[in-house]
């Protein structure tokens, strides 16, 4: 009697086994996403939470699209750069009043100005796939917020022009339209990249803005204040954005962690750049149930609705292991 139920015991093992067996073939487990990122309010949309009115006065309220105006600056930046570099490398004489720009670089600098003005003026941008290619390659960097960047670097020499001439409000002016620059990539949600350079372009401002405002005096001694007030604000989302940052691009991704943030995130810009690193986990990732997952989404999002993750989920899927290995040495 004892040898047979050892025996049905044994059996009843051997079924629950291959039972196991045979369900993670057919239904493969996938990695679940790790402590970190499931911490409170990862997938959350982090905003300001402040208005740009407490640097500028008030939001811009214009109709149109901003990234009409910034793709003219952009395109005068780019055909000017060397002689935009040449005042740029005069920025201390610039600040003292040392320096002028000769005409060659006046010009465009100016011209810049107009356009970024104008921008500045309207409520919304879209920049990204209005005037950039309608293609993302897998990676971290976007080239455009480069050129857009470089837009606020010539501004800032402009701005530093008039401070050295004592012109204070043509420099207040300039930096709140640089700043407003700035916040119009935060808002566009379109990569990561994008909306962290434009946290970038805001600290730029508002900390110029602040030295502005030490030299005018009492004339504008109540402006620090306010900028402390979104300075603090955005602080704190860049602290976040940084954090995030770190535990998504990783030179080896936690699998659990990209399908998280793709299917869960309420930011686009951050769901966007985890779809780019599904190109990475189809040749790093380490389960089938995880390079089974990876396919499915790839296929899913290719035929999605959001031009930008459709964007993203192809160039995901076009990724060649050539290229995937070049990633590999740039720590991506």
């Amino acid at each position: 009697m004892g040898s047979k139920l050892g025996w049905i015991l044994a059996a009843i093992i051997v079924v629950v086994v291959a039972g196991i067996f045979v369900l993670k073939l057919v239904w493969p487990q996938t990695t679940g996403p790790s402590v970190a990122m499931r911490r409170y309010g990862m997938l959350h949309l982090h905003e300001v939470g402040a208005s740009a009115s407490l640097v500028t006065g008030a939001e811009p309220t214009a109709a149109g699209n901003a990234g009409d105006d910034y793709a003219q600056a952009v395109r005068i930046a780019r055909q000017n750069a060397a002689k935009l570099a040449d005042a740029a490398a005069n920025r201390a004489d610039l600040a003292r009043g040392l320096y002028v720009p000769p005409p060659e670089a006046a010009e465009p600098l100016n011209d810049i100005r107009r356009h970024v003005g104008a921008g500045a003026r309207k409520a919304a941008m879209q920049y990204t796939f209005v005037h950039t290619p309608k293609t993302f390659s897998v990676g971290y960097d976007f080239v455009p917020a480069d050129d857009l960047q470089n837009v606020a670097g010539a501004m800032e020499v402009l701005a530093l022009y008039h401070v050295g001439q004592k012109q204070y409000d043509r420099a207040e002016a300039i930096l709140q339209d640089v700043f407003l620059l700035g916040w119009h990539m935060m808002n566009e949600r379109s990569r990561v990249d994008m909306v962290r350079r434009g946290m970038g372009i805001q600290v730029l401002a508002l900390d110029a803005l602040r030295d502005l405002y030490k030299l005018w005096g009492s004339a504008r001694a109540g402006r620090v204040e306010q900028l402390q007030q979104y300075d603090t604000k955005l602080s704190a989302v860049r602290a976040f954005h940084e954090g995030k940052l770190k535990i998504l691009w990783a030179a080896h991704p936690h699998a659990g962690d990209v399908f998280y943030v793709i299917e869960g995130d309420q930011d686009r810009a951050w769901r966007v750049q985890a779809l780019l690193e599904l190109g990475i986990l189809r040749f790093s990732a380490e389960t089938r149930g995880d390079r089974k997952k990876t396919a499915k989404l790839i296929e899913r999002f290719c035929a999605g609705a959001d031009e930008m993750e459709a964007a993203a989920a192809r160039a995901a899927r076009d990724l060649t292991e050539e290229e995937f290995n070049v990633l590999g040495t740039k720590g991506y």
